[in-house]
């Protein structure tokens, strides 16, 4: 019924004549039919076993990451252990949280309601799922879309969702459903661009660790955040460019240490922030979620170096025109260099990943 060439089209679809363009356009889609009209009238192990049979078929065939826009409140071992194995084959698969329409509602494991198999993602041991809810455009929790403080990872957008459709049409839709194919086309552009031997849980950690932080999803899911494609996209876009040649890596670094070192500044230097590691220097492009306010804020930095390494660094800059330098930067979507010491903040909730902050000493 539209359902899944919607899905496809959200991932994949390169159609420039129609303006539509999937997340990640260079990605080949495997079609997988999971059910027919008979489907209904089966028992309960039969349709858990289909819907496993479908997992297998994709892992079998090659794919890399698993797209699974449905789900039910039967709970399906079947399918749990068909997400087992597709772990052990490390691929990554990623499941929508699920629609009530009146409200959504919690789906996690321990008081809550749950679905399947977006609340198999409750399992710490899956570390090749993803599970995920919708917001609309004004960066609220959809008022369908089920949530998870535990089961629920991260959001994306899922309100209004324009995408292709049956018979050479494009329509627009609601749910979880449309959130999904967005992570799942975000995790494929960052693993190729991703260096080799990059597994399925260090690209769900990325995704994961690069959200852009919601209010709205505080307490609804386990990141706070809905899915972050300016990262992403940046991370695509500079893959396998050489550095830029203004900022070469090897000589900041050198200069940049000895001060540090012997500026033997007894302890009071490394006692407001015993964190922080040595001063260092990156560059690369800044991304405009910097200019949204003064406070630390998530942004995208493509170091300099061979081969160029790309991580997101927080850049916390508390002098008026180093920020303006840097909401400059993002408004024009150019490369800065940025100097500073770097902390590693730890989270307070467990399962979230590292946060790397830099006290921005300098911009240029």
């Amino acid at each position: 019924i539209g359902h899944g060439t919607h899905c496809a089209g959200i991932i994949a679809a390169n159609s420039p004549a129609d303006g539509i363009f999937g997340v990640s356009r260079r990605s080949v889609v495997l079609p997988v039919k999971m059910l027919n009209p008979q489907s209904a009238f089966v028992t309960e192990d039969v349709y858990a076993s289909q819907m496993a049979q479908a997992i297998d078929y994709a892992v079998a065939r090659g794919a890399r990451v698993i797209n699974l826009s449905w789900g039910g409140t039967l709970y399906m071992q079947a399918v749990k252990d068909a997400i087992v194995r597709a772990q052990q084959a490390d691929v990554l698969v990623v499941a929508a949280a699920g629609n009530v329409n009146a409200g959504g509602h919690n789906i996690d494991l321990i008081n809550g309601d749950p679905v399947y198999p977006a609340s198999f993602a409750d399992d710490p041991s899956l570390t090749n799922l993803i599970c995920v809810a919708a917001v609309d455009p004004n960066d609220q929790l959809a008022a369908f879309s089920n949530f998870g403080r535990t089961s629920v990872h991260l959001a994306a957008p899922g309100v209004g969702i324009y995408s292709t459709w049956l018979g050479n049409t494009y329509e627009l839709s609601d749910g979880t459903s449309m959130a999904t194919p967005f992570v799942s086309g975000a995790a494929a552009l960052l693993w190729e661009q991703s260096p080799p031997g990059t597994t399925a849980a260090q690209v769900r950690t990325m995704l994961l660790q690069n959200v852009r932080k919601l209010p709205a999803l505080a307490n609804r899911c386990s990141s706070g955040g809905v899915l972050d494609l300016h990262f992403v996209a940046g991370l695509a876009a500079n893959a396998g460019r050489p550095a830029p040649a203004a900022t070469p890596a090897p000589s900041p670094v050198p200069t940049a240490a000895p001060p540090v070192t012997p500026a033997a500044t007894p302890a009071p230097a490394a006692t407001p922030s015993p964190a922080a590691g040595p001063q260092q220097t990156v560059s690369g492009r800044v991304y405009p979620d910097v200019a949204a306010g003064g406070e630390t804020t998530g942004v995208a930095i493509q170091s300099a170096g061979t081969p160029a390494v790309s991580k997101k660094i927080e850049l916390d800059a508390k002098d008026p025109a180093m920020k303006k330098k840097l909401a400059d930067a993002a408004a024009k979507q150019q490369s800065v260099t940025v100097k500073g010491k770097v902390t590693k903040i730890k989270p307070v909730e467990k399962g979230l990943p590292d946060r790397d902050v830099m006290s921005v000493e300098s911009v240029d």
